[in-house]
């Protein structure tokens, strides 16, 4: 079985916020997807944010997709432009 990278960016002020929007997105992908290999976001398991910012949400898709791993939480890092993008390798 393969795997997909998946990203989502969410409008938040606060890690708890980012969280939350986090759990809202994977819930969604999961009643929209399915819950079996979907590929998409809602394969990931749960969320998580690591202590890092970046100054764009590009920059932290590529580092998000070179530390995320299958079957792990969706890592979530703060952008300077506002908000948290987060990425998860999404079973598929």
């Amino acid at each position: 079985m393969g795997a997909v990278f998946n990203t989502i960016k969410v409008t938040a002020a606060t890690d708890k916020e980012a969280l939350a929007g986090c759990r809202a997105a994977i819930e969604e992908s999961r009643y929209e997807d399915g819950h079996s290999y979907s590929g998409g976001i809602g394969m990931a398991d749960g969320c998580r944010i690591v202590g890092f910012t970046f100054a764009t949400a590009d920059e932290a898709y590529d580092w998000l997709e070179e530390n995320a791993e299958k079957y792990g939480p969706a890592l979530g890092v703060k952008l300077k432009e506002g908000g948290y993008a987060f990425g998860a390798l999404c079973s598929s």
